[in-house]
């Protein structure tokens, strides 16, 4: 890339077979994208063997690259360095040739390039070149025995640069060979000047890589899994610290996964060390450590994602002597217990599902001896931890309602719907009677009722003479075919075709209470309304947002309702690029209060993101960032009224990223990594003043990193201490609330509406100790949620 106009690629004649670099540049519009020259006027080439492989860095308003052609009739093999500035391509030196094309030969080329000095530096085989562009000043610097590189390694991890000069790891000895001693080299860009600066490890090879430069030090890692730094001297190169993992290290071990955690004030999470191994560990906004050693020999206690939270205890599967079972931590090491046993023995049993109702608990589990699955309650206690309702076998879509769980289990060989109440303790199918036509499915709860599809809607309060179809008001005369359905305000919501009284088909967007007439059609759409591909009902504090025309692979239309006909309005027509059944798109969606956003992401051709942002207007419905060769984003978090997430840019890799639904207030947070490597941040979690991740450092490789926003004055002021109305540190969005806000009234606050103030947002609550009070003379408008 020059000046964000060069593209170098590779392309084949057909009617010649000759395999041809060119060199092309680009503005971004066709007319402007041309090609600046063809580098085929030596010879011709052998398809299968002859190519350019990638290589290239831009130095200044150059850029390098290496080719590596060969000859179809005399198999001469020549390796050149050539450049461009996107009007002229220039060859500058042959780096070397071989008389013969054979196996020896075949797979040498030059690794990887770097910017030293203004110069370009690079490999060939075991040997250092540097060149400043001409042919004179293209030069061998150093050949060595080994050196610790090949194409595939990233720049960091096989150069380090201080001070003007450049660190590698080499091997250079009579008896060395290539997989021998690597240890660390220091260079100049002389020959003189390229030295071995210290053996770290005089007894076996160090191998540094993965070097850092901070301040005036450049740091590094070794085999051995120590970080090591230099100051460019040999008595300034010195260990600085061990990097812990387990004797076997397996996959798992570079993506250890922060199972559990909370959004107050502490996170539990498994790590390693190697007194204890892999335990459960706690980190507040102060410390961290271990919080208990569960498991007392060399074996991993760290539980799964099957996980919930019942007051201030977390439930989840962890392991010990006894497998893995059903633990419970309340952040203490006393309160980090085995719940029970259930699968006795050696033999663990694995949670599948896992929800809470009040205060107790339901779960699946499957026993590891076995292949099904049961079904438990649990108050949290051992005696109060029982199998229930054996006869449901296959328990699973459990959905709570707000005093019932409902279930679907089978019962005589029909799968059908069950109902569990924790207060009678009560478990059974709502009907033992087979009343479907077809399996019941889509399950969601509303309020104290259950809406599921089974040749129609259907809603039940857990008794069999009030489980029926809702077939819709007067003008609808034979059972919906609802899909995607969703919760909105106490009502459900969904798309359906229908006959009406005339037996026309026709598509419309639905609601319904649970009632016959309170089943009712919201907005007709037209047939395209229920094409199967990327249809979506997704909601934020206020909106409805749905798809509701798709264009075969080139875009789609969005919807925005707030329940009712005239507020059931269109947005904007969002740009895909699938092929012609729309299959290769990938849409993920959040929601921050009443601000909406859609993650886009394409993997045919060009593999994009791109993330678009409504707050159910069409003036603030549109696209906020986009970015090319960029795979699916794949963590997401609300934090201090912001939207955090990883994505991928070509010039920082895969790091955090933050926006606040506007153009200019999407960008990068901040890099674990500098520069192109991707530090693959994952598991986003939030404390009060905080965001704390798992991602991979360049010295340290996974470990948990915390992310604190600069000046915040929420983190200065989080003290209980009386507020005010206009003090930023009141509010849990760090602002005086307006328009579109739904914000809470921090614990311990006590604030004092001024009088004859005028205000409307969306919604305000006070956590347990926060007082607001509302005099005579003010305004104070809330719009219902």
């Amino acid at each position: 890339m020059l000046n964000n106009q060069l593209i170098l690629y590779t392309a084949q004649y057909p009617r010649s077979g000759e395999n041809t670099l060119q060199i092309w540049k680009s503005d971004g519009t066709e007319a402007g994208t041309t090609i600046v020259t063809n580098i085929n006027k030596l010879f011709y080439f052998d398809p299968s063997v002859s190519y350019y492989n990638g290589l290239s860095l831009k130095i200044d308003n150059l850029v390098y690259f290496v080719v590596k052609r060969i000859n179809a009739i005399t198999r001469k093999v020549s390796i050149e360095l050539w450049k461009t500035d996107a009007t002229e391509t220039i060859f500058v030196k042959e780096i070397i040739n071989y008389d013969s094309y054979d196996d020896d030969n075949s797979y040498k080329i030059a690794s990887k390039l770097a910017n030293f000095n203004g110069k370009l530096l690079f490999c060939f085989q075991n040997e250092i070149w540097l060149s400043d562009g001409t042919p004179t000043g293209t030069n061998k610097v150093k050949t060595l025995n080994t050196l610790g590189t090949n194409t595939y390694e990233k720049i960091h991890e096989k150069w380090g640069f201080l001070n003007g000069k450049f660190y590698f790891a080499g091997i250079n000895g009579i008896n060395s060979d290539r997989y021998g001693d690597f240890e660390l080299w220091q260079s100049d860009g002389t020959t003189a000047g390229t030295i071995l600066l210290k053996n770290v490890n005089p007894t076996i090879s160090s191998n540094p890589n993965c070097f850092t430069t901070i301040g005036n030090k450049l740091y590094f890692k070794t085999s051995n899994d120590e970080v090591w730094q230099t100051d460019g001297t040999a008595s300034g190169t010195t260990f600085t610290r061990n990097i812990a993992k387990p004797v076997d290290a397996r996959p798992w071990y570079q993506s250890k996964p922060a199972f559990i955690y909370t959004s107050n004030n502490y996170l539990l999470y498994s790590n390693y060390d190697v007194q204890n191994g892999f335990e459960l560990w706690k980190a507040d906004n102060i410390t961290q450590g271990l919080l208990k050693n569960v498991t007392t020999y060399n074996q991993t206690s760290f539980g799964s994602d099957k996980k919930v939270k019942v007051g201030n205890t977390w439930y989840f599967n962890g392991m010990n002597s006894k497998g893995a079972e059903l633990w419970k931590s309340d952040g203490t090491p006393e309160g980090t217990v085995l719940v029970k046993d259930l699968n006795t023995g050696v033999q663990g049993s694995i949670i599948q599902e896992i929800v809470a109702v009040g205060n107790i608990l339901y779960f699946t589990a499957r026993f590891t001896n076995e292949g099904f699955d049961r079904f438990f309650r649990s108050d949290g206690t051992e005696n109060g931890t029982v199998e229930i309702a054996p006869q449901a076998f296959g328990p699973n879509s459990l959905t709570p309602s707000t005093n019932s769980l409902f279930f679907m289990g089978s019962y005589i060989s029909t799968n059908m719907p069950w109902i569990s109440n924790p207060v009678s303790n009560e478990t059974r199918p709502i009907s033992t009677s087979n009343i479907y036509y077809i399996m019941p499915s889509n399950l969601i709860g509303v309020g104290d009722k259950l809406f599921f599809t089974s040749n129609g809607l259907w809603v039940s309060d857990g008794v069999r003479e009030n489980t029926f179809r809702v077939c819709g008001n007067e003008t609808i005369n034979v059972p919906l075919n609802p899909i995607c359905l969703i919760e909105f305000r106490g009502k459900v919501y969904f798309f359906s075709n229908y006959y009406d009284t005339q037996f026309t088909m026709r598509y419309a967007f639905f609601e319904s209470d649970g009632t016959r007439v309170g089943t009712k059609i919201v907005k007709e759409f037209d047939r395209d309304l229920i094409d199967n591909y990327l249809i979506f009902i997704e909601k934020s504090s206020d909106k409805i947002y749905f798809r509701a025309k798709f264009d075969y692979g080139r875009s789609f239309n969005l919807w925005a309702s707030d329940g009712t006909n005239d507020g059931t309005i269109f947005l904007k027509t969002i740009p895909v690029q699938g092929n012609s059944f729309g299959q290769g798109i990938r849409l993920k969606f959040y929601a921050i209060g009443s601000q909406f956003y859609i993650f886009i992401n394409q993997q045919y051709y060009s593999n994009y993101n791109r993330l678009w942002t409504s707050n159910g207007t069409n003036g603030g419905t549109l696209q906020i960032l986009e970015k090319i060769n960029s795979p699916i984003v794949t963590s997401m978090i609300d934090f201090k009224c912001k939207l955090y997430f990883n994505v991928f840019d070509s010039n920082f890799g895969q790091e955090l990223w933050e926006s606040d639904g506007t153009i200019t207030g999407t960008h990068l947070t901040g890099e674990v990594i500098e520069g192109v490597r991707s530090s693959n941040i994952n598991n986003l979690m939030s404390f009060d003043n905080k965001l704390v991740f798992w991602a991979n450092s360049a010295t340290s490789g996974t470990g948990m990193w915390q992310y604190i926003p600069p000046n915040n004055i929420l983190v200065q002021n989080s003290t209980l201490q009386s507020g005010s109305w206009d003090s930023p540190s009141t509010w849990s969005c760090g602002k005086i609330p307006s328009l579109n806000d739904i914000v809470t009234v921090k614990s311990g606050h006590t604030i004092t509406i001024p009088n004859n103030y005028r205000t409307t947002i969306k919604g305000i609550a006070t956590e347990n100790g926060a007082i607001l009070k509302i005099p005579q003379s003010a305004t104070f408008s809330i719009i219902p949620r």
